[in-house]
């Protein structure tokens, strides 16, 4: 059962999105929003179509300091944390940044389900012939670890206990997400972005 998120996305980010090509120069825009009280996040800004790292459907492995997450290249307009700003494609150097999503559920329970995810936004990649990684860390000061988001076109159970497998989501918290569609509509010619749909969890 999917219902919408019913989200005014305040100021925040464009695209976890990504392909492989020359570099071009992006630019930064100032965020139009200020940071909220509580699971505030960063304060983001928008990167006009370029080469970057997509990590909004990564699996993780943990390494020292963080996680190694296998994302995917993109070349959409996307969003980025405001403090690290829109880095450029350098040789195999690419940047994690956010690209619109379809769908995603939630996990909210920290008792059953996987308690931990990495933090991609803004983070360095590398892209190789077996794919482009990216250097994660935990969730920055400020983002709560539950609830967190997996994208997904429909509910699946399994998808809140990847932690089991020894793997781990790059993900977001529910706000973050709903911050960055609002500051991404902001932008100009976005006004029409829809939130993503809301995979809700199957009544027992």
């Amino acid at each position: 059962m999917i219902r919408k998120a019913v989200f005014l996305w305040i100021a925040v980010a464009a695209a976890m999105a990504f392909a492989c090509g020359s570099s071009q120069t992006t630019t930064e825009t100032t965020p139009s929003a200020a940071t909220l009280s509580g699971d505030a996040g960063p304060k983001f800004a928008y990167c006009p179509p370029s080469n970057f790292a997509n990590c909004t459907i990564a699996s993780c492995e943990p390494e020292k300091d963080g996680y190694l997450c296998k994302c995917f290249a993109d070349n959409r307009y996307s969003a980025t944390a405001y403090d690290s700003g829109c880095k450029p494609q350098e040789g195999d150097k690419l940047q994690s940044r956010y690209h619109p999503v379809d769908s995603y559920q939630e996990c909210t329970n920290a008792k059953t389900q996987t308690p931990q995810w990495a933090w991609c936004l803004g983070q360095p990649c590398e892209l190789t012939p077996n794919g482009v990684f990216c250097h994660c860390i935990q969730p920055p000061s400020g983002v709560s670890a539950f609830p967190y988001v997996v994208v997904t076109p429909r509910y699946k159970a399994s998808a809140c206990a990847l932690g089991q497998t020894g793997k781990y989501w790059s993900s977001a918290s529910p706000k973050n997400v709903s911050q960055i569609t609002a500051f991404l509509q902001a932008q100009p010619g976005l006004k029409g972005l829809p939130a993503p749909e809301i995979v809700l969890t199957p009544k027992q």
